[in-house]
């Protein structure tokens, strides 16, 4: 089926004006590649996350600072997410959306040789190479989740939990290919560190090739530019919901490995790989019934699926710590039902999030509604994406592993029952158009 949506008649400025939105199959062909893009884009945020902690800490660097190289990709999701939106109107979708698989090949590629570099200058490097990552991640993410509505219109939520099940699949799949691949290439004494980021900055620089030659033309883009400053200050339940799934996934990258590979458990990396492939399974394989049960209900239990992943996700890490009364220790169990737990319950709080926030959004036309929620939703899970590596990091060398889990866990819940409790009050029930014409 995908192969047959890439080689379809391409979508014209004139089949644009005469149908909105595009023929079934047609749009179906964008969607397609839309989601190369949001495939690619996680594995690099992803990838290194089973081998890199440990290759730091052999190079002297600390756990904050191996936080900080995680979360500098999503803090720079934060601030160049306001840029990418405004390139949607001056250079396009469609350039834009091959513009993401050049710049994250290009930057994979030369995060392969960091291991060649020692110390302060390590780290700099690190840290260059992926605020150069997240900005093309940015523009693939902001530009395909803003073409939603137009592609999809009535059923933004089963589209986006398509969308975020092609990223879970690249969530799965990045830890897994990163450990393999890192034992592939020999490991820390030889090219292990070096392969993995190769192998996929060339695989997105092909996959750049091929979104350049068969993308049809895209949707013109609005003629304002779209703002995330026009929204009711109800959009801050959603956002910082998003904010706080994000921050709980972003926890795991500089913490679950160490915690794993020591005692009692002793994990390797490519079995590391496999637990966080597991938390990904449990995101990825209800995605998309969320987003369908979300679109069909019309969206009438947001926030009570919203806030029942809150508690999931809390229950999760509680599992893993383990809390006190869950069990005596660490073990098996404890690791692989906590993070199956937390993986399905990230799952429920995030699908409804985009379709939630485009509620408050007070835009005159769709395609600045969608763009800007597109917009403000990738700031949102990028903010928790950079608070979680960082404050995870500290947290953990300050009271440990386990404690962090436990506090955060019992964190979670309390959010779990205050999303419910605020979103079944009338003001954040009220439909879009009814917020629109309060304006």
């Amino acid at each position: 089926r995908f192969v047959r949506l890439l080689t379809m008649e391409p979508l014209t400025d004139a089949s644009v004006k005469e149908e909105s939105p595009p023929a079934l199959q047609k749009r179906n062909r964008i969607f397609a590649l839309i989601s190369i893009v949001h495939f690619f884009g996680p594995l690099s945020y992803t990838i290194l996350s089973v081998f890199f902690p440990k290759e730091a800490d052999d190079r002297g660097v600390d756990e904050v600072t191996v936080g900080w190289i995680f979360g500098v990709f999503e803090l720079t999701v934060v601030v160049f997410t306001p840029v990418a939106l405004a390139m949607i109107q001056r250079v396009g979708a469609r350039k834009l959306l091959v513009a993401a698989n050049v710049i994250g090949g290009v930057s994979n590629c030369l995060f392969g040789f960091c291991s060649k570099l020692e110390g302060a200058t390590f780290v700099a490097a690190c840290v260059a190479l992926r605020v150069i990552a997240a900005c093309g991640l940015t523009i693939g993410l902001v530009t395909g989740y803003g073409l939603l509505p137009v592609l999809y219109p009535g059923s933004v939520s089963t589209a986006a939990g398509m969308l975020e099940t092609v990223m879970g699949a690249a969530f799965i799949l990045g830890p897994v290919a990163g450990g393999g691949l890192f034992a592939l290439g020999g490991g820390e004494h030889r090219a292990g560190y070096t392969l993995p980021f190769v192998a996929l900055g060339l695989a997105e620089l092909v996959f750049g090739a091929v979104n350049a030659a068969v993308l049809p033309t895209l949707p013109s883009p609005p003629d304002q530019k779209p703002s995330m400053r026009r929204f009711r200050i109800h959009v801050l339940l959603p956002f910082l919901t998003s904010c706080a799934m994000s921050a709980a996934l972003g926890v795991l990258n500089p913490t679950l490995q160490p915690f794993l590979g020591a005692a009692p458990l002793h994990y390797s990396v490519t079995l590391v790989g496999f637990v966080f492939a597991a938390a990904c399974v449990a995101y990825t394989l209800p995605a998309p019934v969320v987003g369908w049960v979300n679109d069909t209900t019309g969206s009438r239990y947001e926030s009570l699926l919203v806030g029942l992943g809150c508690m999931l996700t809390g229950l999760g890490y509680l599992i893993m710590a383990p809390a006190p009364w869950v069990a005596g220790q660490e073990d098996n169990l404890t690791a692989w039902l906590g993070i199956c737990v937390l993986g399905f319950g990230v799952c429920f709080a995030v699908i409804p999030t985009y379709d939630f926030m485009r509620r408050f959004a007070l835009h005159d036309d769709d395609m600045n509604r969608s763009n800007s929620t597109s917009a403000l939703y990738n700031v949102s899970f990028s903010l928790g994406g950079f608070f979680g590596p960082t404050v995870g990091g500290a947290m953990t060398k300050a009271m440990g592993t386990s404690n962090a889990f436990e506090w955060i866990g019992y964190g979670l819940g309390v959010l779990g029952v205050v999303v419910v409790v605020l979103g079944s009050l009338p003001a954040f029930r009220r439909p879009l158009e009814a917020l629109a014409s309060d304006q």
